[in-house]
């Protein structure tokens, strides 16, 4: 046990029986439970910084982004407290990805919108413009073109895809009732290549699904993130492992 340990227990043990006696277990253990939430809160965001984490964000957006961060804290778990409907639209690395009901194309966001009846979504009216920039500062230039179908009935399409000097075409079963699942998980596998070649650290892994959302990160970041939750329940997943989870 550390110094700080030992006398952190002191303070505690003295407050519980101070609180004891006073009848106000309760309110003091309650105070004591969300001033631990935002020590450990600063704690992490501290970490973040030194692995670089902001590092795309300029002074306002990161400090805005870092109080968010500790206002979630005093009530989620740690990780939930970095990426959450109130910190989502501020972070320049997550992006949600979903489906156009009608043109079948695409959507990937950076903002997200709460919707009554479903949740929180990605914006039916985006363009990806805000993906695409942010896919620049890695040194990718993407273009998704628009889908085409492959037969009459509508059942299979093929997505192309342009990455720097690379053609992709993905392939949609629509027959199959997984068919969003691997196609967010082949999209992230392009990129990631791609992201390879050009010797980025970064790479994207994907947490949740309905809509999925897809974050840059690199290894020493997943890595910690990962320390912080060994079950894999909170941290985003190698695109791979997220596949496996969902079938």
């Amino acid at each position: 046990m550390t110094m700080l340990q030992a006398i952190l227990l002191g303070l505690f043990i003295s407050l519980i029986i101070s609180s004891t006696i006073l009848g106000h277990t309760g309110t003091i253990l309650f105070k004591i439970k969300k001033y631990w939430a935002g020590v450990k809160t600063k704690i992490f965001i501290g970490k973040l910084e030194n692995l670089n984490y902001f590092q795309y964000h300029n002074l306002k957006e990161k400090k805005e982004l870092k109080k968010i961060i500790i206002k979630c804290g005093s009530r989620l778990k740690i990780i939930d407290a970095l990426w959450n409907q109130f910190t989502f639209s501020l972070d320049k690395r997550s992006f949600i990805i979903d489906e156009d009901a009608e043109s079948g194309r695409p959507l990937i966001d950076s903002k997200g919108i709460i919707d009554s009846q479903s949740g929180y979504n990605a914006n039916k009216q985006t363009d990806n413009t805000e993906f695409y920039n942010f896919a620049k500062q890695l040194g990718l230039n993407i273009k998704i073109e628009n889908l085409v179908y492959s037969d009459k009935e509508q059942t299979n399409a093929q997505q192309e895809i342009k990455i720097n000097k690379s053609e992709y075409s993905l392939h949609i079963n629509y027959e199959d009732e997984n068919y969003g699942d691997q196609f967010i998980f082949e999209f992230a596998e392009i990129i990631n290549q791609e992201l390879l070649k050009i010797s980025s650290v970064e790479r994207i892994f994907l947490m949740d699904n309905y809509p999925a959302f897809l974050i840059f990160l690199p290894d020493k970041i997943y890595k910690y993130l990962l320390s912080l939750s060994p079950e894999k329940r909170q941290t985003p997943f190698k695109p791979i492992d997220w596949l496996r989870n969902r079938e």
